[in-house]
């Protein structure tokens, strides 16, 4: 939910859905934090 408020609807269920992928008996677990701010793809500067 905070995802989905924070980056809209778009952005906020990628990272949903890549959480729930995550979440698996082989994973390392722990606790996984929405981040501050957040890019599909990494910005370079000229």
């Amino acid at each position: 939910m905070i995802a989905l408020r924070r980056f809209g609807a778009v952005k906020g269920s990628y990272l949903a859905i890549r959480r729930i992928i995550r979440c698996n008996p082989f994973s390392e677990g722990g606790y996984d934090y929405v981040p501050e701010q957040f890019y599909f793809f990494k910005r370079t500067k000229p």
